[in-house]
């Protein structure tokens, strides 16, 4: 819900009930001010009691410097402690320095220091981000983390998103219709990697009429289909006529439905009531026998 007071913004998050509730940031409200050109220029946070919080990224307060043209943009995130926070749990980048084009779409993205001199962040040991997009579509294509001198340079490892490292470009494939239908990653000398924490290089989907996913599967770098840590090459998405997810399958190489190595589920079932509000989930394994959790 949003609400609003002079130059300010005030954004508030409600429940399925419209009671107040906490997002996923672990805050109720958030005060944004706007400068003359109507560009956000700081932001804080406020809980149910409508008392001044840090975000669960321990932030006290944002703050934008944007061009006149609005194409540039220094965003800064500060701890009540007044130190820099990160940027989100997959990069630890503190300030930030964006470009945008005329289309509002983002190309650049560099961490900086308090001179405004590019740096490498301290986790992962890179200094920026390119974007490329398709402009018509306004979909991402490719996404580069880039060293100093903006050379390709692989991230390095992260406690955050343990096994997401040793690559530096992230290449996305989309149907007409903007849906996700791949990703591959890249080493900075351009080699398919898999990282650990993703036993496929790739994976493909495959979405319904009214873009819904039904069908995920999974391939190495030699495009053969492949299984992940928890052993499955494929997830089938059975969905109702209200496109509500009703049974989940896992399957393995050979086509056939397989238990899941980490908790053996080989099927899920949802059940929801006449509103279209989740009932009851049933695990089972391959032979449809009941899974404790």
């Amino acid at each position: 819900v949003f609400t609003y007071d002079g130059n300010k913004v005030i954004r508030t998050y409600q429940d399925e009930t419209d009671k107040p509730m906490i997002n996923s940031w672990q805050i109720a409200s958030e005060e944004i001010e706007l400068d003359k050109l109507g560009h956000k220029k700081s932001m804080i946070y406020k809980n149910l009691e409508g008392e001044r919080v840090e975000d669960s990224r321990g932030v006290w307060e944002m703050t934008w410097q944007v061009s006149a043209d609005g194409k540039e943009v220094i965003e800064s995130r500060i701890g009540k402690d007044g130190e820099s926070k990160r940027f989100n749990n997959f990069l630890d980048f503190g300030a930030v320095k964006m470009i945008f084009d005329d289309n509002g779409l983002r190309w650049e993205t560099w961490n900086i220091d308090e001179q405004g001199k590019k740096v490498l962040s301290p986790k992962r040991q890179v200094a920026g981000v390119f974007t490329t997009w398709d402009t018509r579509t306004k979909d991402e294509k490719q996404i580069t983390w880039v060293d100093t001198n903006g050379n390709p340079k692989d991230l390095a490892p992260f406690e955050v998103m343990e096994g997401y490292d040793g690559f530096c470009t992230e290449i996305y494939v989309h149907d007409e219709n903007g849906n996700d239908l791949g990703i591959a990653r890249l080493n900075a000398k351009k080699d398919f990697v898999i990282p650990a924490a993703d036993q496929g290089v790739y994976d493909r989907s495959i979405f319904d009429q009214q873009g819904f996913l039904i069908d995920q599967r999974y391939f190495n770098s030699d495009g053969v289909p492949a299984e992940q840590q928890d052993g499955i090459a494929r997830i089938e998405l059975i969905r109702d006529e209200k496109r509500l997810v009703t049974q989940v399958r896992r399957y393995g190489l050979n086509g056939e439905l397989k238990n899941s190595t980490l908790d053996g589920i080989a099927i899920t079932k949802v059940e929801y009531d006449d509103n279209g509000q989740f009932k009851a989930r049933t695990d089972l394994d391959k032979d449809g026998n009941p899974v404790e959790k």
